[in-house]
């Protein structure tokens, strides 16, 4: 019997090595507000002249293997926000965008990758956003966002992952 505890406790001690398993973390949410040339608020869904969420379309760049890349439309039928685009009201009752770039293309190396998205507001009016993420086994993080081609946060120097962009 003093031998099974002895093994048992062996076990125990020997399996209860310290892990750094500490924190896994996801931060790839981009969040976005429009406003027309009058500070209207573009994404209220019950003005004729908001962008209309239903109609917008999430594009990713998908690369191909000694191939032209081509923009494919982001959908996955059996989530919560199919195009990864989600419409939520802020505190301050205005209504902000928020968009989950597209990542299930990295490459399995852990580092910065950078990642090309459009968002399709309505018909004529297309936007680039391209993120720098960083991945890892445990985490997900933007680093850089460039709307336009113009860079809105840089994680050196900015908190929020929030702007606005006037149309």
């Amino acid at each position: 019997m003093k031998y099974y505890i002895f093994i048992f406790s062996l076990f125990i001690v020997l399996g209860c090595k310290e892990k750094n398993d500490c924190c896994i973390v996801f931060d790839a949410t981009v969040k976005v507000q429009f406003k027309d040339a009058s500070g209207r608020d573009l994404l209220d869904q019950s003005k004729s002249y908001a962008y209309k969420h239903s109609n917008m379309k999430h594009l990713y760049l998908k690369h191909f293997y000694q191939q032209d890349d081509i923009k494919k439309e982001v959908y996955y039928n059996t989530a919560d926000n199919p195009k990864q685009l989600r419409l939520v009201q802020a505190a301050d009752l205005t209504n902000v965008l928020y968009f989950f770039p597209e990542i299930n293309q990295n490459n399995g190396k852990d580092g910065i990758h950078t990642y090309t998205d459009y968002l399709q507001l309505n018909e004529t009016d297309e936007d680039t956003i391209r993120c720098a993420i960083y991945i890892d086994d445990k985490s997900t993080i933007i680093k850089k966002i460039w709307y336009n081609d113009s860079l809105f946060f840089d994680d050196t120097t900015d908190k929020y992952k929030f702007f606005v962009i006037e149309k």
